[in-house]
């Protein structure tokens, strides 16, 4: 499904479909017994947020309800982001995320914080994700324009930037995936080498962004990677299973860069965002991080876990965020996934231990030594955001990619920090 299916168009407030989520991490993060349940074949690619219901139901109610008593607090709050649409030639159409907050308050979770245990709401995700998306401003993420949560309202909106070529590749529940709807550089449904080098710089900037502000993504796949109007530029979605190190020294090199400086309004700057060059040099020279940002939880979706997250261990949330670049690199240009079985116990297995095949894809031997640079089993060996960037592959698409969305901006640049006053 893609990504961008909650159309709005600022003249009239009706969505045109509401997203529905499909299944909570915790099924698919309990270890599969012998005699139990495994999850589907479908379940395995799907997201696992923690604020994810447990099926699929009709968490918002009819779109009368939704939006009757609502639509003169949505409209007002989008107009004023953007002007009133008497001034505007075209009016600008937006994403919109829309929860029920007495539902995401009912869906709790227990999590281990040292010898206790202690109950999180989706809402709490919820919250944190909105938190993290305020802190960002780079044209590689999503970009969040607003959140409109009034006390009165059991609904809550965010307010995102509309892309209308929704994710880049779609599953297709066999273990590959495919993209139909027609961009430069697509044939027969894959990339091309060059086209899937640019996206893999957006990429790579996106996460050098968020490394550099001590954030892991931790579910980097195709559903989350969504393209803009012309198909040209990639840029990284969904971060409700994001994690942000509040301690700096122990857990990520702590640097500075461009950001947006406002913490405490739930609106942010709508204007437009450009890649500095001081952001693409220092994303250059990031190497691998696996001695940091140590986790023991695991999140995500289990066929772009990296193979330290299989062996139920301390593993760096850096380095995984890099194995699961590497995986999408190789979806791009094949259609499929390096390592795939159909069930939970099996996947995770061949992910400890077999081995990626690259013979016979017709793949430069550019490609693939980056490839296998990128799926090196031991996280200490694997490439880092720098180490990419500086590829023989990837030297041609960065100097394109920088070329076309360098501008010396000036703006504050501070360290991203998380209190709980923004969350």
């Amino acid at each position: 499904k893609s990504k961008s299916n909650e159309e709005i168009c600022l003249t009239s407030p009706h969505p045109q479909r509401v997203r529905q989520r499909s299944r909570s991490s915790e099924d698919l993060d309990r270890p599969v017994r012998r005699g139990g349940t495994r999850p589907s074949r479908r379940n395995l690619l799907s997201a696992t947020s923690a604020h994810e219901p447990r099926q699929r139901q009709n968490l918002w109610g009819s779109q009368s309800n939704l939006w009757g008593s609502q639509s003169n607090l949505f409209d007002s709050s989008v107009r004023s982001l953007f002007g009133s649409s008497r001034t505007l030639q075209a009016p600008p159409k937006v994403a919109v995320k829309i929860f029920q907050k007495s539902i995401l308050k009912r869906m709790r979770t227990m999590e281990r914080q040292g010898r206790r245990m202690k109950v999180k709401t989706a809402l709490q995700t919820v919250e944190k994700e909105i938190a993290i998306m305020k802190k960002m401003a780079h044209p590689n993420l999503v970009r969040l324009y607003d959140v409109i949560d009034s006390p009165d309202s059991d609904i809550l909106y965010m307010v995102m930037e509309y892309l209308p070529l929704g994710e880049i590749m779609t599953y297709q529940n066999d273990g590959t995936f495919q993209r139909t709807v027609p961009v430069p550089g697509l044939v027969d449904g894959i990339f091309t080498e060059a086209t899937a080098g640019l996206y893999l710089v957006d990429i790579h900037h996106g996460l050098a962004y968020l490394h550099q502000h001590n954030i892991i993504h931790r579910d980097l796949k195709p559903e989350n990677i969504l393209l803009d109007a012309g198909g040209h530029m990639a840029k990284l979605c969904d971060f409700g299973v994001s994690h942000m190190f509040q301690d700096q020294d122990d857990n990520a090199t702590t640097t500075t860069s461009t950001m947006s400086s406002s913490s405490s309004s739930s609106s942010t700057n709508v204007g437009p965002r450009g890649l500095t060059r001081q952001d693409t040099e220092r994303a250059l020279h990031m190497h691998g991080m696996a001695d940091k940002g140590l986790l023991t939880k695991t999140e995500g979706t289990y066929a772009f876990w990296s193979p330290e997250m299989c062996h139920g261990q301390a593993f760096s949330g850096y380095a995984a965020d890099l194995w699961a670049a590497g995986v999408n690199l190789y979806i791009f240009v094949t259609g499929r996934l390096p390592l795939y079985r159909d069930n939970a116990a099996d996947l995770l297995k061949i992910i400890k231990e077999g081995e990626v095949e690259y013979e016979g894809l017709g793949l430069s031997e550019e490609l693939v030594d980056l490839l296998r640079q990128c799926l090196h089993k031991d996280p200490a060996e694997r490439a880092g955001v720098g180490d990419c960037l500086q590829h023989p592959f990837l030297r041609k698409p960065r100097e394109q990619r920088v070329a076309e969305l360098s501008a010396e901006l000036e703006q504050a640049k501070t360290i991203i920090t998380l209190s709980e006053v923004d969350v």
